[in-house]
């Protein structure tokens, strides 16, 4: 080991200046201030810069050799054009047991470097009726990207992407250059490719193999280490890095496959459950297109389907192209309740599962793909919620994975009840989902148009018109992971993500609601999307304060300086300030700007009465709770909590919120966090998505915060606005309860971000008589919402933990 104190990980160019050479040097803050470093080129010291570079990764990256480093620096090293040798030391006097850290960097490497074009081949993925290959080329110059075959040209679409990943880390400057690539080839007779990349004067070619080698995986890219290089390029290296972290240390969530096997029906529970009768009896089909399966996978798709406890139930399958005929027949023959249909041609996806849905006769639908698994009791569970409540349109349940060759099941969705935001946010919901034959008559079939996210777009439009949707918090599917499935190889499918993006607009404009979306870059199959403000409504932000000019003032001006919506009014609630500077501030701020008051409340501090207060004084359609100790970090954060917060079905709209180092300390609320209501994702990087990403995809949640809360004037009255038994703590969570009790949604929206000085004006409940007051306002709350805490807050899952915020499993 190079030094406890800084660890030298590796080196490389500056691709956009190929004269610097650059070293990745894990370390702390602490150490850093503390080194001597040096660099000496052919015999003489140079200078060098320093860059500091994400935590996440120094925290994460340097684990697996027991080194615990908050930062991660990139020295740049300006050299010749023919050095022979440099020498980087790092020395730590002074630190005891901290030997010099150094790497030597040979010219002769260098060069040989900066001769090739850097670059990988990410994935080889094989669909029903096309290969697409995913990759990244990178260098000082323009890239371009052929594919041979044969060592000719190929006839196939190259489409080329944005990559953050690649930029980041090879310092290629702000532009965004298309480092990445996805070659779709739907000629299925290629089985060996050279992918070419060249520049003016530069060459690099890979050999990909497209066909399966004899053990029936494919003889390609698909590692641990590819894995790791994927996930960074959909979700972000911070991201990538805690879950590297997680998997290292023995996070519970990848303890999962014993945690399940605890909790999952054992022999005598599914007994039990052949054996019970229903009074509504239902008959489910099973609707899964098949295309070129792995046998042995579909052969143990169509196993899972014949062990289910509940046996009313028909599977229906559409054969594109027949190529399974002998084994469908075969399976047909050995139970009446299968069905099948070989069509002539594939018919893609959509048409694949259309085939399929004309064969069934049942009163529920199921989606099934050709080589997943339905749990056992997977009908049983969908017929238990049918006949507690009848007339259900849509059902969906939670799901896992399962690792073929490890044999082994990871990576459980324990998702929220119905959540239209999330949804619109990405597809959720997925697996397992069942719609009535009656809805499915309405909604109609599905359309290729939206292929590759099919899915996404008739849940949508099933949910659209659905009277009832019913979550089942249990897992009854899992996704298989093998060397063909998207499960185990999430490459980069852009057509699939654009299905997906005009999938969410086409909901949109069915539902009459003018807005954008777009995708999100950092973590693609998820969705932004943006909507117009109704109107120009005025905002009266009504902001609490005591003393503490300082706060209020950046408060005010992040506002009024920095704000592109306009038509707003500032009503300061002035409550018992003694300093004599507060007074003259406000005078100032008044004659300063026509969009500011200051009101008056002389009474005891009750936050309360004191937003009821103000809210009786406001002249907006629209009232913004808004702390004193807050500062608006975009330009577009009122905007964006409007154009949540003026769509009809919503009550009230929450923000992001981060502390001052830009760790989380408000993503949301849950209810039963902590015994009562907690925040979500505290102390989490502000980038790090978390678990299904829900810290940074907007969502309807049951409370967020009223540090900074967005809610339209009437629905405020019409719940007689804030408890002012709640003085100072719970009251947000109770008004959010309220609202949501009169079928509003309450919104988180992580677009709109603010930093938050928690506590700073009122101070810490640390006498004797705020203790009381607090124990009291707890009381209150567990009494009047016990239902929801008993029953478990709706947005959140009963399988994970109440005792922290991070969505890690209940133990």
């Amino acid at each position: 080991m190079e030094g406890k104190l800084a660890y030298i990980a590796e080196y490389r160019s500056k691709l956009d200046e190929e004269n610097v050479l650059v070293i990745h040097v894990g370390s702390n803050d602490d150490y850093i201030s503390k080194a001597e470093i040096k660099v000496v080129m052919d015999g003489k010291e140079v200078p060098y810069t320093m860059v500091k570079r994400d935590t996440i990764r120094a925290k994460f990256y340097y684990k697996p050799i027991n080194l615990f480093f908050s930062c991660e620096y990139q020295f740049l090293i300006p050299v010749t054009d023919n050095f022979k040798r440099v020498r980087f030391t790092m020395a730590f006097p002074g630190c005891e047991g901290a030997p010099t850290a150094g790497i030597t960097v040979s010219g002769n490497k260098f060069s040989a470097f900066n001769k090739k074009i850097a670059g990988f081949i990410d994935s080889v993925d094989v669909k029903d009726d096309e290969v697409i290959v995913s990759g990244w080329a990178a260098d000082s110059k323009p890239v371009d990207v052929q594919v041979l075959y044969q060592n000719k040209p190929l006839d196939c679409e190259i489409t080329r992407n944005y990559r953050k990943d690649i930029r980041d880390f090879y310092l290629t400057g702000e532009n965004e250059a298309s480092h990445g690539y996805e070659i779709k080839i739907t000629d299925k007779t290629v089985d060996n490719i050279k992918v070419v990349c060249t520049t003016e004067d530069k060459k690099t070619v890979h050999k990909v193999n497209l066909k399966e080698d004899g053990s029936g995986k494919i003889n390609r890219v698909i590692d641990n280490v590819t894995r790791v290089w994927e996930y960074n390029r959909q979700y972000g290296m911070k991201m990538m890095f805690q879950k590297v972290q997680n998997k290292i240390a023995g996070n519970n969530v990848y303890d999962y496959d014993k945690w399940i096997r605890k909790r999952q029906p054992n022999e005598e529970e599914l007994k039990i459950q052949r054996e019970t009768s229903f009074e509504i009896e239902p008959v489910f089909s099973i609707i899964v297109p098949v295309f070129k399966p792995d046998e042995k996978f579909f052969n143990e798709m169509v196993e899972s389907v014949l062990n289910q406890t509940y046996s009313k139930w028909e599977l229906c399958l559409a054969d594109g192209g027949n190529t399974m005929e002998p084994v469908l027949k075969r399976f047909a023959q050995q139970d009446e309740r299968i069905k099948y249909v070989s069509l002539t041609e594939n018919l893609g996806i959509s048409g694949n599962t259309n085939a399929a849905l004309e064969l069934a006769t049942g009163d529920y639908i199921v989606l099934g793909d050709h080589d997943d698994l339905l749990r056992p009791n997977a009908l049983f569970e969908c017929a238990k919620v049918i006949n507690e409540n009848p007339g259900v349109d849509v059902i969906y349940s939670d799901e896992d994975k399962y690792d073929c060759a490890k044999k082994k099941r990871l990576e459980p969705n324990f998702k929220p009840d119905f959540n239209l935001d999330f949804l619109r946010a990405g597809n959720y919901i997925c697996h397992l989902f069942v719609f009535s034959r009656e809805l499915s008559q309405k909604v109609g079939p599905f359309i290729s148009e939206y292929d590759g996210a099919q899915d996404l777009d008739m849940i949508l439009r099933c949910c659209e018109q659905a009277n009832q949707i019913v979550h089942i918090p249990k897992i009854l599917y899992s996704w298989r992971i093998h060397s063909n499935s998207t499960a185990g190889n999430p490459a980069n499918k852009m057509y699939a993500y654009e299905a997906g993006q005009k999938a969410v607009k086409a909901h949109l404009d069915r539902n009459g609601i003018k807005g954008e979306v777009s995708l999100n870059k950092d973590a693609l199959g998820t969705y932004r999307v943006k909507y117009d403000v109704i109107g120009n409504p005025k905002v009266s932000i009504l902001i609490p304060n005591k003393d503490h000019i300082d706060d209020l003032d950046t408060c005010i001006h992040s506002i009024v300086d920095k704000q592109d919506y306009d038509n707003y009014e500032i009503i300061i609630i002035e409550n018992n300030s003694v300093e004599k500077e507060t007074f003259e501030y406000y005078k100032r701020i008044e004659s300063e700007y026509k969009c500011i008051r200051v009101i008056y409340w002389d009474k005891e501090f009750n936050y309360s009465e004191i937003n009821n207060f103000g809210a009786k004084e406001a002249t907006g359609e629209y009232l913004l709770l808004l702390n004193n100790d807050t500062k608006m970090l975009k330009e577009d954060c009122l905007r964006e909590l409007l154009s949540y917060g003026t769509r009809p079905e919503v009550g009230i709209v929450g923000a992001k919120l981060l502390y001052e180092d830009n760790t989380v300390q408000h993503a949301g609320i849950i209810i039963g966090f902590g015994g009562l209501a907690a925040h979500s994702f505290v102390d989490n990087e502000e980038e790090d998505g978390g678990y299904q990403l829900r810290a940074s995809l907007p969502q309807d949640l049951s409370a967020v915060t009223a540090a900074c809360l967005l809610t339209r004037r009437s629905v405020f009255e019409e719940v007689n606005g804030l408890e002012p038994t709640l003085k100072v703590a719970f009251n947000d969570v109770d008004y959010c309860l309220k609202v949501r009790e009169r079928d509003y949604l309450v919104v988180y929206n992580p677009y709109a971000v603010l930093h938050h000085y928690e506590s700073k004006s009122r101070g810490n409940d640390d006498t004797y008589d705020k203790m009381v007051r607090f124990e009291s306002e707890i009381e209150y709350m567990r009494e009047k919402w016990k239902d929801i805490l008993e029953k478990g807050d709706p947005y959140y899952n009963v399988n994970l933990t109440l005792s922290k915020s991070d969505f890690s499993l209940k133990e």
